[in-house]
């Protein structure tokens, strides 16, 4: 029997099986029902009769108590979550008073129903005064108000409790009746249940054996597809309903990762030969970059000629003329010696104050430039040639244009496990938005332009050799705010007991 079942049921969609379990299960359950409709119509009045005598007066009586808790504490808070309450609770007790009697009668039950009424729209109005007082700052009247509230709440109370006691009264020859009824429609639906319980056995035996079993085999696949492991044997379709069809699109889904998957490790290596040599050809090019820009000036030639300048201007007592060819003299070595190579604070700050010199004397010395750094230096090491281009930006960019006192100011400070290298000018500053692009611009990696070092390399330059994202922080409150660049050098450690050049 079971076999038959199953090779009829193989190209059955999953959507049929259920439809023909469920409506051979709906024929037993309305042949039953059937049966049972007959006793169910006659005491269908009765029941309606006992439904609408015996209202749900409990909840008649949790909405009044909703009600006069909300206007309690309105009258003590003013909080819109209680008025926001009372409103919502006054408009359920106006509903439920809509279905009491509101005329003349000779019946008790009415009588009571028609003055519980008549005292609950007399309560819903107090409690309605004491708010709208409340919200008019009238304290006498909305303390009277809820007083006489307070009063008919308590006998609107009573009235209920007295509705439901002969409520109660009326309804229990009703359920003496309805009783025998409820015995015989109790052991047909015993019967109906014990017949819909022995088929459901028999599908649910049937469906662990034939739907559930591929189910779970389906999800012990994707819970190792989850985990990663893509490498498994294709899932056995036992059958053509959802779950065979679910299963073969498994099959090829998991295929489909694994062509995948493949095709993107093809890819990423790709790539990654791409980036290095990518890589290797900016490098060279910024090394050949700085080649052309240094074989531009014969340095011997230069620091002879300088030298020569510099004892001429000795030999004729031009103190200045020579304390100038020395800077330039002095500039030009470092520049050419050190090549953007690891060197020492020092000599960095060295390299600047020739700078500065050269630009004093250039500019008639409008610079004001201060030195804020101890006699002894910290020494650590930091990139060649990043203090004097920030300087020279700071100068062209910052204090050049600007009309009056130019001040720049270049400070080393200590501040726990940093070293704090500032470069601070009084010039043009800049917006959040500049600094901003300027801090992106370094994460290009462009090589250095014919023109010199720019603001983005020496950022870049920074980061990489300190690791670190936080390198360089560039600080201004707006236009004409002026400038401060600051470089954060982490402390090495090693014995710096001697200072450089002591």
């Amino acid at each position: 029997m079971r076999k038959w079942i199953s090779s009829h049921l193989q190209y059955y969609s999953l959507r049929q099986k259920i439809s023909l379990i469920f409506g051979v299960t709906m024929m037993i359950v309305c042949m039953v029902n059937i049966i049972t409709y007959v006793n169910l119509n006659r005491i269908e009045k009765t029941v309606n009769s006992v439904y609408d005598s015996n209202r749900n007066l409990q909840q008649i009586t949790t909405t009044m108590d909703e009600i006069q808790t909300n206007v309690y504490a309105y009258l003590n808070t003013r909080g819109t979550d209680e008025l926001e309450g009372y409103y919502r609770a006054s408009a359920e007790f106006r509903e439920y008073m809509e279905g009491f009697n509101d005329r003349p009668t000779n019946d008790s039950l009415k009588l009571k129903e028609k003055n519980i009424r008549s005292l609950g729209e007399t309560w819903i109005g107090f409690t309605e005064q004491a708010i709208l007082a409340k919200r008019g700052r009238d304290i006498a009247g909305y303390g009277q108000a809820y007083q006489q509230a307070e009063e008919v709440y308590q006998y609107l109370q009573i009235q209920l409790k007295s509705l439901s006691t002969e409520l109660f009264a009326r309804s229990t020859e009703q359920y003496h009746a309805l009783a025998l009824v409820r015995q015989r429609i109790l052991v047909l639906c015993i019967c109906e249940i014990l017949l819909v319980l022995v088929f459901n056995l028999m599908v649910l035996l049937y469906f662990l054996e034939h739907f559930t079993q591929p189910l779970a085999l389906l999800a012990g696949y994707a819970e190792q597809v989850g985990k990663g492991d893509l490498a498994l044997e294709p899932l056995e379709v036992q059958s053509h309903d959802e779950v065979g069809i679910v299963s073969d699109a498994f099959n090829r889904m998991v295929q489909s990762l694994q062509d995948y998957i493949e095709l993107l490790r093809q890819q990423m290596e790709a790539e990654s030969r791409l980036k290095e040599e990518k890589l290797l050809m900016e490098v060279h090019l910024k090394d050949a970059q700085m080649g052309a820009l240094q074989a531009r000036i014969n340095p011997h030639f230069l620091y002879n000629t300088m030298n020569a300048g510099a004892q001429l201007a000795m030999m004729e007592d031009a103190d200045r003329t020579y304390a100038f060819l020395e800077n330039v003299t002095d500039f030009f070595r470092y520049n050419t010696r050190n090549n953007g190579k690891e060197t020492w604070l020092e000599e960095e700050i060295t390299q600047v104050e020739s700078y500065i010199y050269i630009m004093n004397t250039r500019y008639a010395d409008e610079i004001d430039y201060q030195a804020c750094y101890p006699e002894r230096l910290p020494r650590v090491h930091i990139p060649g040639m990043v203090l004097q281009p920030l300087v020279e930006n700071a100068i062209e960019h910052g204090i050049r244009g600007l009309e009056g006192y130019k001040r720049l100011c270049l400070s080393v400070r200590e501040e726990e496990d940093l070293i704090l290298v500032e470069i601070e000018d009084n010039g043009v500053g800049m917006s959040a938005q500049k600094i901003k692009s300027l801090m992106q611009a370094a994460k290009q990696f462009q090589p250095a332009g014919e023109r010199g070092i720019g603001l983005p390399n020496v950022i870049n330059r920074l980061r990489m050799y300190y690791g670190t994202e936080d390198a360089v922080r560039i600080y201004s409150e707006g236009e004409y705010m002026g400038t401060r660049i600051q470089i954060r050098i982490l402390r090495e450690v090693q014995d710096v007991s001697d200072h450089a050049g002591g």
